[in-house]
């Protein structure tokens, strides 16, 4: 379920949210797991409004994909609202902390680009173009994926409007550098 204050905040607070967690979760060497998204006005993905979900909101999946990299899904305690989020680096190379310019269409992007896809609650782009930082990044063994904080924006169909947010699973941490 969408959370009570998510609805038009702006993406200050969706950064100092990001941030808070990290600086509450490095304090008390827990791990934090959420979603937040600010979607402009005309982005088709997130029309035009806010989101922001907590562990407690519903159950949160990661593992890794087929290209090395991460895929998170979400998915409300009711069943109503789901997202999914696929992060792939050029050349099928693991993802590492780092910015990731000039993304394509997870998992259809060019050898050399990296990939991205936001989707969910029966919306998704057919093409995109984008962008994503990785602020923590470890792999267990096979596909699990222990933890991942990143930031990414998103503009579907090549339109100015975006979606921008940010994922964490299991995050510990001052993540950002």
């Amino acid at each position: 379920m969408k959370h009570p204050l998510s609805t038009r905040f702006p993406v200050r607070l969706l950064q100092l949210a990001f941030l808070s967690a990290l600086l509450m979760t490095s304090a008390a060497h827990a791990a934090t797991t959420l979603l937040g998204m600010r979607s402009d006005p005309g982005d088709w993905i997130g029309g035009g409004q806010s989101y922001l979900y907590f562990s407690s909101d519903g159950t949160f999946a990661a593992s890794r994909n087929f290209d090395n990299g991460v895929s998170i899904s979400f998915s409300s305690l009711d069943g109503l609202e789901w997202w999914n989020l696929d992060f792939a680096a050029p050349f099928d190379e693991p993802l590492v902390p780092g910015v990731y310019p000039g993304a394509m269409r997870f998992p259809f992007q060019d050898p050399d680009r990296p990939g991205l896809d936001v989707h969910g609650n029966g919306r998704g782009c057919n093409t995109l173009t984008g962008r994503f930082r990785i602020h923590q990044v470890e792999y267990g063994t096979g596909d699990e994926i222990i933890r991942f904080a990143a930031t990414f924006e998103q503009h579907c169909e090549g339109a100015i409007p975006a979606l921008r947010g940010v994922i964490l699973f299991n995050a510990i941490g001052p993540a950002v550098p």
